[in-house]
């Protein structure tokens, strides 16, 4: 039998508790209750466990904020950009180098009732090109005439 853990994953994120804490917790009450037992021990919550659940529950939340963002329709688009230093380590030969590199991250929220909408941070590239092919993800449903509007508006503002 599977044990999902839902709410326990967002409680866990939320609080930002590690998730062998939570584990050890969760697996606790589950003893306490009854439902472990020292010959039935199928319920035990391990941290693996718990963050594969904090995955699948991340999926559905962005999943269902992007299905909620496509049915409204947008009343005005604005971004929030930022560029953060980051340290990172650079290889030369067989010598590791501790650098500083700029972080790129690029919010869209929606301002009237601030809604966000969603947060691009590239792993390659520039969040310019990320977030140029995610609009059109975002926009789905839309017109084409729209659609092409606010493509051209957003690489105008990042340029």
């Amino acid at each position: 039998m599977r044990l999902g853990l839902p709410s326990t994953a967002v409680v866990g994120d939320r609080f930002g508790v590690y998730d062998q804490a939570v584990a050890a917790i969760a697996s606790s009450v589950l003893h306490d209750v009854g439902l472990i037992t020292s010959n039935n021990s199928d319920l035990m919550v391990d941290e693996n466990k718990l963050r594969r659940e904090k995955a699948k529950v991340r999926k559905d939340l962005k999943f269902q904020a992007l299905s909620e963002a496509q049915a409204l329709p947008l009343k005005g688009l604005y971004f929030d950009g930022r560029k953060d230093s980051t340290l990172v380590e650079e290889r030369v030969d067989t010598k590791r180098y501790a650098r500083k590199a700029k972080d790129e991250r690029l919010c869209l929220i929606e301002e009237l009732g601030s809604r966000y909408i969603t947060h691009l941070s590239p792993s390659f590239g520039t969040a310019k090109n990320r977030f140029t092919r995610s609009l059109s993800d975002i926009l789905k449903g839309s017109q084409e005439i729209f659609l092409n509007f606010w493509q051209m508006a957003v690489t105008a503002h990042l340029l």
